[in-house]
């Protein structure tokens, strides 16, 4: 059963909501975050800088809801069935259809929209919402007979790196119909989540993963974070969090590979 965001009433500030601003003033309004380091120490903290990019990148890309709108983020990560995305709990947590579409810029979608089968989310978010377990696995059916890592590749879960990674951030912010990049160094905020300091990352990036030891030649690497955790993925533009990878990703990720026990 496939499930899609949360009401629009209920919805974080990370995850979408379609802004009712002309486009001109949403855009001033996007250029003018790149431009500011926002966060703790505003103007003194180490801030990356952040780009949009012309292009998509192939293992990212944007959730979509069956109204045709995206909200959030998510990634490929490598799987035993080649069918696995990731993005934040708090993305998935409502009911409806959704889709994912890798590379999608500019109304385009160049590799396809696969369909959402399954939901793998953490007993401790669907009960209590927990931030450190705020990461949802999103099973992929076919299309066109293919499964979606042979068509884009996959990112490596990367588990216990450590806090401190210099990493490279994406996401899709709901105001644009193209991606935003951001490499820059991850801090520890406390024993169960990472954040990082790049402008520029508003409603519709929650998903968007952190990627540590990229090829320069695909863009694939590790990712050891996505947008989400505390505040599920931060109250400011300039600020974002992650829930700190470890074992209990590591479990879930075996759930969302271990294919569901079929009753008679």
């Amino acid at each position: 059963m496939a499930t899609a965001p949360r009401d629009t009433a209920a919805r974080p500030w990370r995850t979408a909501t379609r802004l009712v601003a002309a486009g001109l003033v949403a855009a001033a309004l996007f250029w003018l975050f790149l431009a500011r380091p926002t966060g703790p120490g505003d103007g003194q903290a180490d801030t990356g800088t952040t780009t949009a990019l012309a292009t998509g990148t192939p293992a990212v890309g944007a959730l979509f809801v069956d109204s045709g709108e995206h909200f959030c983020t998510a990634s490929v990560v490598h799987s035993p069935g080649r069918n696995l995305a990731m993005t934040a709990a708090h993305c998935v947590s409502g009911g409806g259809d959704i889709s994912f579409v890798p590379g999608f810029v500019d109304g385009r979608r160049p590799l396809g929209t696969w369909p959402v089968t399954r939901v793998v989310l953490d007993p401790a978010w669907t009960d209590g919402g927990d931030p450190d377990v705020d990461v949802g696995f999103l099973l992929l059916g076919d299309l066109d007979g293919q499964r979606i890592e042979d068509v884009v590749g996959a990112h490596q879960l990367g588990l216990d790196r450590g806090f401190e990674q210099r990493v490279r951030m994406t996401g899709y912010p709901d105001d644009r119909d193209a991606p935003i990049t951001c490499t820059h160094d991850t801090e520890r905020y406390s024993a169960h989540q990472l954040m990082i300091r790049c402008p520029g990352f508003t409603d519709g990036t929650s998903g968007g993963p952190w990627i540590t030891d990229a090829d320069p030649a695909t863009g694939l690497g590790t990712v050891i974070g996505a947008i989400g955790g505390f505040e599920e993925g931060g109250g400011t533009a300039g600020v974002s969090y992650s829930t700190y990878f470890d074992h209990r990703i590591g479990d879930l990720y075996q759930r969302a590979i271990t294919p569901p026990t079929v009753t008679r």
